[in-house]
């Protein structure tokens, strides 16, 4: 992830934040996919 505007432009974020946003994408993903796979076994 890059600051958008600004006089740091095109400057990488914090390594950190990106680090700790990756990992929630990642694990709000996965829940998602047990959820339907759930979902879908009490639908069948």
């Amino acid at each position: 992830m890059q600051n958008p505007r600004g006089k740091h432009a095109n400057e990488i974020i914090s390594p950190y934040l990106q680090k700790k946003a990756l990992e929630f994408i990642t694990e709000h993903s996965k829940n998602q996919v047990k959820k339907l796979k759930a979902e879908n076994i009490e639908l069948k």
